[in-house]
């Protein structure tokens, strides 16, 4: 869970596809029928991918997603442990 996430937020990434089942939409319809299932209880939804993983991306847009900005991850070499993300809204 990303810290600008609340209690009630679901965050969906890394979605991995066995090779031999790809492009045949299960991805979709599995994600929609979690999202579905877990309406009642989750406030938001979160789709975090890498900006360069196109399928990922097309998968997102496909379930409604859309791009509320960009981050990443601030490190302190120092203490590691005081990382921290940082979002960028986009503008609208």
């Amino acid at each position: 869970r990303y810290p600008f996430m609340s209690k009630q937020d679901y965050q969906i990434r890394a979605v991995n596809t066995d090779f031999q089942f790809r492009q045949k939409g299960l991805s979709f319809i599995l994600l929609n029928e979690i999202m579905k299932f877990s309406s009642d209880f989750a406030d938001r939804y979160w789709y975090v991918s890498y900006s360069e993983n196109r399928p990922s991306l097309a998968l997102a847009r496909k379930l409604g997603f859309t791009e509320e900005g960009t981050g990443y991850k601030k490190k302190y070499s120092m203490f590691p442990f005081l990382s921290k993300y940082i979002i960028s809204k986009k503008e609208k």
